[in-house]
C-alpha cells in the first residue's frame, strides 16, 4: 500500500482528536504533498500555517503523534506549507527515487493541486469531508427538507423523484446538506460513482477545455466520459450559470444524460428555478422533479448551533455575549465565522479572563461586520457602562456615585474622540445639563488618563472601541 493512502486514516483521525471548530480552522482545507515514514509534508492554508509552523506548539504536536501512530514509527520529519511555497529547500530534497516510490509524479519544485494526487484510494469526488447529518442543525420548518435527503439516500438505485433542487438564501446550509447526501451515499456504497462540483469550477473546467484549441476533440471526449458516466452528479449554486450559454449547453447535455439513465442530479441555488434566467426547457426540467426550500434557522436553532460548538471549544460565554451574537448572524455562516473568531481571540489570549463578555462580542461582530468604526452612540455607552459592571441607564441617570461619574466621563470621552460628537449632543445622548458638562468630562479625561484610577480602563476601552 503506498503510503499517501495513509492519509485517509489520517485526516479520519485528526477530526475525531481535535474539536469541530479547531478542525475546521486548521485541517479541514488540508492536502499532503508528500508523505514517507520518514517524512511528510502538508499543504494547509494561511491561517491554519500561522498555528502549525511552530513544532513546539500543542497542535503541531498532536498531528506529529497522530501520523507517528498510524505509520507505526517513533518519529517522523513534519513539514506544513502554505498555497505556492515550494516543497523543496536547499536542506530538504525529494529525489526521483522518492517521487517513483511514493507516485507523486510532478514537478518536485512545484504545489500539487489535489487533483493530482497519485494513485492513493481516495475517492476523487470532491466531498467536503466535514459535513455529515449528524453536524447538521436544523429548525421544525427544514423538517421536509431533511426527509427529502433521507428519501434520495435510501432510493438512490431508482430516484423518487430527479432532479432534487434545493434553494436558500447565501449561508444557510445547502452546501453542508448535499454534501452530507454525497458523503453518508459513499459510506453505504463507495463503488458509487459521485461528484460534487460547483458552477464556478464547473466553469473554469469547461473553459479549459478550449485551451487547446477549439478542435481539442480528446479534452473534449474526457470531460463528457467523466460526468455521463456518474451515478450521482451534486452541482451547487447552479445560478451562477445565468448568462453562460455555451456552458449551460453542456450542462443540459450532461443532465439529460443522467437523467435518462436515471442517475441521480442534485442542485442547489439562491433562486427558485423559475427566478434564473434560464431557458424554459431547462427550468420545467427542474421543476419536474422536487423543488424544496431550505430556510433560515429561527433564533432557538442558531442558539443550539452556537452552543453546540461553544461547549465543544470550551469556551464560557456570558449569555448576553450569545444574544449580540444571535442577534447579528442573518445565517448560520455569520454564527460559525463568529465562533471561529473567537477561537482566534481565545488562542491569542485576547479576552480578560475566561469568560466571553458582551464587550467581546460586540467587538467580534464589529470586526467581523467591518463596522470596527461604526459603533453607533448607545453601543459606546453599552460597552462603557458594561466594562464598569453598570448597565447604561446608570450613566444616562442623575447619580453622582463615584463609580457612575468616572463612566460617564469615560463614555463622553469616546463619544468625542471615535464618533466626533459635538459636546451638546454627548451631552443629550448622556442625560446632562448641558454641553459645559461634557466638556468637563472630556478634559477630565485628557488630563488624567495616564494616573492609577484611569489608566486601566482607558487602555482597555481604548482597545476595544478603536482595533
Amino acid at each position: 500500500m503506498k503510503n499517501l493512502q495513509h492519509w485517509d486514516s489520517i485526516y479520519e483521525s485528526l477530526k475525531t482528536s481535535f474539536s469541530d471548530q479547531l478542525f475546521d480552522l486548521l485541517f479541514s482545507h488540508a492536502t499532503p504533498i508528500f508523505l514517507s515514514h520518514q517524512k511528510i509534508i502538508v499543504q494547509v492554508d494561511p491561517i491554519a500555517f500561522s498555528f502549525l509552523k511552530e513544532p513546539q506548539t500543542e497542535n503541531f504536536v498532536k498531528f506529529k503523534h497522530i501520523v507517528c501512530a498510524h505509520l507505526n514509527v517513533d518519529d517522523i520529519q513534519i513539514r506544513f506549507i502554505e498555497p505556492g511555497d515550494n516543497i523543496v529547500t536547499n536542506k530538504e530534497q525529494l529525489n526521483q527515487e522518492d517521487i517513483n516510490e511514493y507516485e507523486v509524479t510532478v514537478n518536485p519544485n512545484t504545489i500539487l493541486s489535489p487533483n493530482i494526487l497519485s494513485k492513493s484510494n481516495y475517492p476523487k469526488n470532491n466531498l467536503e469531508r466535514n459535513y455529515t447529518f449528524k453536524n447538521f442543525f436544523y429548525s421544525h420548518e427544514n423538517k421536509k427538507v431533511l426527509s427529502a435527503c433521507q428519501l434520495i439516500i435510501q432510493n438512490i438505485q431508482s430516484p423518487k423523484f430527479n432532479p432534487f433542487f434545493l434553494y436558500g438564501h447565501s449561508g444557510i446550509g445547502k452546501t453542508h446538506l448535499v454534501n452530507a447526501i454525497g458523503n453518508e451515499l459513499y459510506e453505504i456504497n463507495p463503488s458509487l460513482k459521485i461528484l460534487y462540483i460547483n458552477a464556478t469550477m464547473f466553469l473554469e473546467e469547461y473553459t479549459n477545455l478550449f485551451k487547446g484549441g477549439i478542435n481539442n476533440l480528446d479534452a473534449s471526449d474526457n470531460f463528457k466520459t467523466k460526468y455521463y458516466n456518474l451515478d450521482v452528479l451534486i452541482f451547487d449554486d447552479i445560478q451562477i450559470l445565468e448568462g453562460k450559454e455555451s456552458t449551460m449547453k453542456e450542462f443540459f447535455s450532461i443532465f439529460e444524460q443522467l437523467r435518462f439513465h436515471k442517475k441521480m442530479v442534485i442542485l442547489t441555488s439562491d433562486k427558485r428555478p423559475d427566478d434564473i434566467n434560464f431557458e424554459d426547457r431547462l427550468i420545467s426540467r427542474f421543476l419536474s422533479g422536487l423543488t424544496l426550500e431550505i430556510k433560515i434557522p429561527d433564533s432557538d436553532t442558531k442558539k443550539r448551533i452556537f452552543y453546540h460548538y461553544a461547549e465543544k471549544e470550551q469556551f464560557n460565554v456570558d449569555e448576553n455575549a450569545v444574544q449580540v451574537f444571535i442577534e447579528n448572524s442573518q445565517n448560520v455562516r455569520a454564527l460559525i465565522g463568529y465562533l471561529n473568531a473567537m477561537l482566534l481571540y481565545s488562542i491569542n489570549e485576547e479576552i480578560d479572563g475566561d469568560i466571553f463578555t458582551k464587550i467581546n462580542a460586540l467587538e467580534i461582530v464589529n470586526s467581523q461586520t467591518g463596522n470596527m468604526n461604526n459603533y453607533n452612540p448607545n453601543q459606546v455607552i453599552e460597552i462603557v457602562a458594561n466594562y464598569f459592571d453598570l448597565e447604561s441607564k446608570d450613566l444616562k441617570s442623575n447619580s453622582r456615585k463615584k463609580n457612575i461619574v468616572l463612566a460617564r466621563h469615560f463614555a463622553a470621552y469616546f463619544l468625542a474622540m471615535k464618533l466626533k460628537l459635538s459636546h451638546k449632543a454627548i451631552s443629550e445622548y448622556l442625560g446632562l445639563k448641558n454641553h459645559s458638562s461634557a466638556t468637563r468630562a472630556i478634559n477630565n479625561l485628557n488630563k488624567n488618563h495616564n494616573k492609577d484610577e484611569y489608566k486601566e480602563p482607558f487602555i482597555k476601552l481604548s482597545k476595544y472601541l478603536n482595533k
